[in-house]
């Protein structure tokens, strides 16, 4: 009786093994030592085993992509939320989204780096197709300052006075290109 047992889950097993391979859910291979392995990869041409596809690994970009470094929007981030004066509906449903930002950053639901990608990722959304160089400087130095926020390195009235300070320079600099022409 014992025999006969064994002969018996050796027929099942191979039974189980057969319909796997027949109907498509493994494969029958020849692995490295030259014996049958039963795979969910399918056999090489050679009928070796096929190697193991490479594990997908999520990373996280450091770098801004186009979107986020200002390049695509024609606005700037302001130091404080406060409205741009201008009466496009773009523009004012982007002042009004900035302002939600900073209220949203001041009470820690966001971080401040999030509150210039968010900013300039909803501009890019609303101005399709624009695109310079000229404002990634701001971006970047915005960027940059809230990291700062972020670390508790800088106060945000520090934050106002840096970035009121770089528009000036900006500004000062456009002018002695514009009085140079």
């Amino acid at each position: 009786m014992y025999f006969f047992g064994k002969i018996s889950l050796g027929i099942a097993l191979l039974v189980l093994a057969f319909s796997a391979v027949a109907f498509g859910e493994t494969y029958r291979c020849v692995n490295s030592d030259g014996m049958f392995e039963y795979t969910s990869r399918p056999c090489l041409s050679d009928g070796t085993v096929a190697p193991s596809p490479p594990a997908l690994v999520e990373t996280e970009s450091k770098s801004p992509s186009p979107k986020w470094d200002g390049s695509t929007c024609p606005m700037i981030l302001s130091p404080k939320p406060e409205p741009s004066g201008s009466r496009d509906k773009r523009s004012q449903q982007l002042d009004r989204y900035e302002a939600q930002l900073y209220s949203d950053a001041r009470a820690g639901r966001i971080r401040w780096v999030e509150l210039v990608d968010q900013f300039y990722l909803e501009c890019a959304d609303l101005f399709p197709g624009f695109h310079t160089v000229n404002l990634v400087e701001v971006s970047a130095y915005q960027r940059v300052l809230a990291e700062k926020m972020d670390n508790r390195s800088i106060t945000e009235s520090e934050w106002v006075y840096h970035l009121e300070t770089q528009a000036a320079d900006i500004r000062a600099r456009q002018q002695i290109i514009h009085n140079s022409r």
